[in-house]
């Protein structure tokens, strides 16, 4: 996997504090799942039908990794002095991640040609001139190209999410993590419901490895102390309840290879990376033992050379002997190219840094810059109204991302639980409906109580949840007189059309239930100060509040 913040220095841990050791220590935890997983797979089927049946490790700790990079790219992309411009910023960042990742990568690339045209390995699918040439790129796989080695392939999630990012910052909407989350969670639950009816395909769960990594972004903001804690909750939530119903979608809901892992090994998996994550995430203040930052350190090398290792060394006669070799071989090995190759080419790196911006480290900040950190500069009446129309539209995106999150959360308890009660329990039909839209009604309630419009004054939960439950009734009566119209009325029985007719039932209900619940369920926004503004913490924003 990608480095982050081990290979900052050049030196390894010794010179940081604790409070980001705990990124090191996690990707030490990962790339050991990692290996753990392909050498344990390869050495003892026992483990291999045990990791593939219950609980996938290599998986496990790609996505620790997948978090990792998303709680420390953010603070990548957005360094640099206060003046420096948007351009600036991406070039810098990309001029870093090139002479992280690329060096090494070609090292180990041109490894695995070598034992390829000696005829020591294999690739996974046969390849070609143009297969290899497009391995040079390292996003080969988002560009149809095979793989040459299998590990690669968590490279290409890696620059498509560098590249999102950055095209975020483009447009000024890097820092909304709690938006960007909600909305990458969104798409995946929306995958799990649409793709295999829609277009008749299985949905990606590749998806799960991009909302992972928008996610690790919001542990980022809450540390740095712009969001609360309840949208760090939500926004972890969301990912694993969107990622679990796309990950029944895609292995459930289509047949799968003989040596596919199954669902619990996958499931278990996602769910225990997030597990691993939150626990180093919360020790990130103590000290962690120095073996454990250093296999974090050459983790990057670790991933990449591990493959290579396997392929080389056979395996012996005593699969405990071929274990501790292959784990040896490759810690040596990684240590030998992360000294040689990954470190050398960071700090290379980091001379053509500050070789560009040399003529600008002197500079002072002008009295201007200075003033306008430590006071508030008043606005011109024009300016005064943009902040207003900027502030009006980031609150009604807010609270439309989080609606469309709520709606979807109380869709997917209403539907498991109508069959966990019909199914399982021998409950009735109706009886089973009836207890499901209660209870997703009530979801939905609290989750729009307590998120989606928490910064609205507060009338009473009684009265909410009465007018709540009224509009919810009469936008079902309006679906239903929707789909009625078009098939008695109008005499239409085509199920395509009768289909058309229910999703714009349930688009026109989706706007009335949202209006309605701005005018008469979550009443007109709290005030801050008597000003008539609302509070940007009260929103959870990605922003600080000004």
């Amino acid at each position: 996997m990608v480095p982050t913040h081990a290979e900052a220095d050049g030196k390894g841990p010794s010179r940081r504090g604790p409070r980001l050791d705990f990124l090191d220590g996690l990707r030490g935890v990962a790339v050991g799942l990692v290996l753990a997983q392909h050498v344990g797979e390869r050495t003892f089927p026992a483990f291999a039908a045990f990791t593939h049946s219950s609980v996938l490790l290599g998986q496990m700790g790609v996505m620790v990794f997948f978090l990792c990079s998303g709680f420390i790219i953010p603070a990548s992309l957005e360094r640099g002095r206060a003046d420096d411009g948007r351009i600036r910023r991406l070039a810098a960042f990309w001029r870093s991640r090139f002479f992280r990742l690329f060096p090494l990568y070609w090292v180990s690339l041109a490894a695995v040609l070598w034992l390829a045209l000696s005829g020591s390995y294999g690739p996974p699918t046969p390849m070609g001139t143009r297969d290899w040439v497009a391995n040079i790129s390292m996003a080969q796989m988002l560009i149809g190209f095979p793989n040459a080695l299998t590990v690669y392939w968590t490279l290409a999630f890696e620059l498509l999410f560098y590249g999102g990012l950055s095209a975020l910052l483009l447009v000024g909407m890097h820092r909304r993590s709690v938006l960007l989350s909600l909305g990458a969670s969104g798409v995946c639950l929306a995958l799990a419901l649409g793709a295999g009816s829609l277009v008749g395909a299985t949905p990606p769960t590749g998806a799960f490895c991009l909302a992972t990594m928008f996610t690790g972004t919001v542990f980022h903001r809450w540390q740095a102390g712009d969001i609360r804690l309840r949208s760090l909750l939500a926004c972890v939530a969301a990912a694993l309840i969107s990622g679990t119903a796309l990950l029944c979608a895609a292995v459930l809901g289509t047949p799968q290879p003989a040596q596919m892992p199954l669902f619990p090994a996958m499931l278990t998996a996602w769910l225990g990376a997030y597990a691993v994550f939150a626990v180093g995430f919360a020790m990130r203040s103590r000290r962690l033992p120095a073996w454990l930052l250093r296999l974090g350190t050459v983790s990057y090398s670790v991933y990449l050379m591990q493959g290579i290792v396997l392929v080389v060394i056979a395996p012996l006669a005593d699969p405990v002997l071929t274990a501790v070799v292959w784990v040896v071989a490759t810690v040596v090995l990684s240590e030998a190219t992360y000294r040689l190759v990954e470190r050398p080419s960071v700090r290379l790196g980091r001379r053509h840094a500050r070789r560009g911006a040399r003529t600008g480290t002197s500079r002072a900040p002008s009295p201007s810059s200075s003033a306008s950190i430590r006071t508030v500069v008043s606005m011109s009446t024009a300016e005064a109204l943009r902040r207003r129309a900027r502030d009006a539209w980031h609150l009604v995106l807010t609270e439309l991302s989080r609606f469309g999150v709520v709606g979807a959360v109380s869709f997917v308890v209403d539907i498991g639980l109508f069959q966990l009660l019909y199914t399982q329990t021998g409950v009735g039909a109706v009886m089973a409906k009836l207890v499901s839209t209660v209870v997703s009604t009530t979801v939905a309630y609290v989750g729009h109580r307590y998120w989606s419009f928490s910064h609205r004054a507060r009338s009473g939960v009684r009265r909410e949840y009465a007018v709540f439950t009224a509009i919810n009734a009469v936008t079902l009566l309006l679906g239903l007189g929707v789909v009625y119209l078009a098939r008695h009325p109008l005499g239409q029985d085509s199920a395509l059309v009768l289909q058309v007719a229910n999703v714009g039932s349930i688009a026109l209900g989706t706007v009335i239930r949202y209006l309605a619940y701005r005018q008469w369920v979550f009443t007109a926004p709290r005030t801050a100060e008597g000003q008539g503004q609302v509070p940007a913490a009260a929103l959870g924003d990605s922003r600080t509040a000004a």
